[in-house]
């Protein structure tokens, strides 16, 4: 994940348009769906959307499956959940 999201950092630093799927439904394998129909990266909705913290957690490793970063938008000062759903992305990126 972290090698995707460097990536992410060097297209949006470029000012390259990116096209972001933006994910309410809390069903995990939509990350990685949109990803493989050509989407850049995926937003997982927490704020107003229906995700929970397990099932974002399972659309960010399906992300990373499909090869491409997941973003979750966390309910505003929700520090604790930020750190939370942090925690599994370093994780993934350091069994490579």
């Amino acid at each position: 994940m972290a090698n995707e999201l460097a990536v992410l950092g060097q297209r949006i630093g470029r000012g390259e348009k990116l096209v972001t799927g933006w994910i309410a439904l809390p069903e995990p394998a939509l990350a990685g769906e949109f990803l493989h129909a050509g989407f850049d990266l995926v937003v997982l909705d927490m704020q107003h959307g229906m995700f929970e913290f397990g099932t974002a957690m399972r659309g960010i490793e399906s992300a990373r499956l499909a090869g491409g970063p997941a973003l979750v938008r966390i309910p505003v000062g929700d520090f604790a959940l930020a750190s939370r759903c942090s925690t599994p992305a370093r994780m993934a990126s350091s069994r490579r």
